[in-house]
């Protein structure tokens, strides 16, 4: 961290897993209790301070790859929660965004990105967020495949921003 800023970069950390003493086992992919995880996130936010300038909380949530046995935007939202109040009572000023979402569809392990943002926005969950995080892979097809159209979190991006828009959350970006 201290290397990066020194050469000017901004630095992002995302906060994925939590050892056993955080209430995780220390896996990526293992979702630990929301109060312990927020635990975690202080303790994190407390060593790293102001040196870090935003804090990313989990990574590709709407996948069952990083939300075992399957994504679970309720259960995110809460741990989003817990780590948005903790991180921001240990470091005020800095900023807290959602785990990246990938390209994905509703087929009962995964969420689909825009799903996913719904289901936040529904549960209020927006609230403990300083911008949304995206991850714009469309892989294997390019960006303007119209195949990708449907499951591509860059095809998506915009009826996600008119989630945000519409719950007036125009102020927030999409990084």
């Amino acid at each position: 961290v201290n290397g990066a800023k020194a050469r000017g970069f901004r630095v992002d950390t995302i906060l994925l897993g939590a050892p056993t003493w955080a209430g995780g086992n220390g896996l990526p992919g293992t979702p630990p209790n929301a109060a312990a995880f927020g635990n975690f996130a202080a303790a994190a936010a407390r060593h790293l301070g102001n040196r870090v300038d935003a804090y990313e909380i989990w990574n590709e949530p709407n996948l069952a790859n990083y939300w075992l046995p399957r994504a679970n935007s309720a259960e995110y939202g809460r741990l989003l929660a817990a780590s948005y109040a903790a991180v921001k009572r240990a470091v005020p000023g800095v900023a807290v965004i959602s785990g990246g979402l990938a390209p994905g569809t509703d087929n009962g392990r995964d969420i689909a990105p825009l799903t996913f943002v719904r289901n936040l926005y529904q549960g209020g969950f927006n609230r403990s967020l300083d911008a949304l995080g995206v991850h714009p892979y469309t892989y294997p097809a390019l960006p303007n495949d119209p195949a990708a159209a449907s499951w591509s979190t860059a095809a998506r991006m915009w009826d996600m921003r008119d989630v945000m828009v519409a719950a007036g959350d125009g102020d927030k970006k999409i990084w």
